[in-house]
Parts: C-alpha cells; structure tokens; sequence
C-alpha cells in the first residue's frame, strides 16, 4: 500500500535531481555521482509508487514558466542570477516561489494526490484541472467519495493556496469559515486550526523545560545516588513529560489521522 510519505520523499527526491540537473547543465557543476544516486534512490521510489500520480498545484503556471525559460540560455541565466533582476530573473524568480511552497506542502500534495485517486473518473479530471490552474471556477462534484474524505480534499486544497470550501457533495472556489495555520513541531511541518496554535506553542514550550530538567537530574544520578525525595521528584518529572506528549498527540490528532488515508 502506497503511503503519504513515499510520495512525499519522491518529492523531496524529484526536487533534489531537477537542482542537480539545473546546476549541471547551467552552472556547469560536477555532480554527476550525486545526480546518478538520487535519479536512482528517485526510480527506485517510483517502483513502489507506481500508479499513484503525483498531482502539482499551479502546474500551468510552472509549465508556462519553464517554456519562456528555456528560450533562454544557459549564459543569460546565469547572468540573471548574477545581476538578480531583468525578465530572466524574475521568472525565475516566480518559478521558484511556487516550487518552494509546492515543496513546503509536499505532504498535503501527496495526500491530496490519494484521495484523487479514489474519485470518479469524471470528477477526477475536474478537480486535476481546478489543481493545475490553482483556481476552482465552478462547483467540483466529489459524491463518489465519503464525507469525511471531501472535507479533508477542501482543506488539502486550501493549505495549497487554492481556496476551497465544501458544500454538500461539491467543493466551491470560496474561502472558508476555517483557519489554519502551519507549525514546525518536531522537524515536521504541519497544519492545526489557528485557534489551537497558543495550546501547541504553549504545550511544546513547557515540553522543552521538563525535558530539560529531565536530562539535568539524569545526569546528577549518573555521579550520585538519589534518597527518596529526589527520585520522586525525578519520576514526578517524567510523568508531566509523558502528559504533555499525550496533550500534543491530542492537538495533532486531527493532522495525524490524515496520515492514514
């Protein structure tokens, strides 16, 4: 079974092969022995994801940029880099802003490229559209799927900068009542509704000072042998580090579960 992650980590390897490439053929770098691992770590990945596609927000967009690149060549790129401005520099420019939130979001994508996949035909070719332009222009009929999987693409889409809100058995080009706001917990960027963000920050604040105090008395019982008050005190430490984990895993429990779609 395809999981979030695997197309997530083709992504991240995609995105590192096109860099290799750019810098190869444009800036004339050396790297052909990293180029020729992640092309191969990347078809290798592309075996166990195979026939799950990969579904790029604003994908128009990057295509129309790339064309106008690539009547460019590799000498003018590299003086637009170098002078940072003029219209080489600022397609550039705006290619790589997109591929830079397309990477930030790269797990929204890949679950969103999942429950895609569940739809209708027909539904499926509409919404892949509304995906490639960025922008929904009318109703997108997702009846084929349950509730509960429609509410999830709406949000999967907002989080992509496409506004997007459910109504009935359709999704509509309209910005909904929900706010969400993306948070670095853990070296993983994830999304929480915005009215949860003080609960989480002050939940991971108060995470770093238990754990801190943890390491400190754990370090004093490796020189010296705690009496009774001080192992209570060093177990009554681990105990509020083991109620703030199960506190976040119940801020997250929302964003977790989209995992296992």
């Amino acid at each position: 079974m395809v999981a979030a992650r695997d197309l997530s980590r083709l992504m991240e390897l995609g995105k590192r092969k096109a860099e290799l490439e750019f810098k190869k053929s444009v800036l004339g770098e050396d790297n052909e022995q990293e180029l020729k691992a992640v092309a191969g770590a990347a078809a290798e990945l592309a075996l166990k994801t195979a026939g799950i596609h990969i579904l790029i927000p604003f994908q128009d967009k990057l295509d129309a940029l790339q064309r106008e690149l690539d009547s460019f060549g590799p000498s003018e790129i590299r003086e637009a880099l170098k002078i940072r401005d003029g219209k080489v520099y600022h397609a550039l420019k705006e290619r790589g802003l997109i591929i830079k939130r397309n990477f930030l979001n790269r797990m929204e994508i890949a679950k969103l490229s999942l429950v895609i996949g569940r739809l209708a035909q027909d539904e499926k070719e509409q919404v892949c559209k509304a995906l490639r332009e960025g922008a929904i222009s009318g109703p997108l009929s997702v009846r084929s799927i349950d509730e509960g999987k429609r509410a999830v693409m709406a949000r999967l889409l907002r989080r992509c900068s496409i506004p997007a809100t459910l109504k009935g058995d359709a999704i509509e080009g309209a910005e909904a009542e929900e706010a969400e706001v993306r948070v670095e917990v853990s070296n993983r960027s994830i999304w929480i509704e915005a009215s949860l963000r003080p609960k989480l920050e002050e939940n991971l604040k108060r995470m770093v000072q238990v754990n801190s105090l943890i390491q400190l008395r754990n370090a004093e019982r490796q020189i010296k042998s705690f009496n009774e008050d001080e192992e209570s005190g060093f177990s009554e430490l681990q105990r509020q580090y083991l109620e703030l984990l199960k506190e976040q895993d119940e801020i997250l429990r929302s964003y977790n579960e989209e995992e296992k779609i």
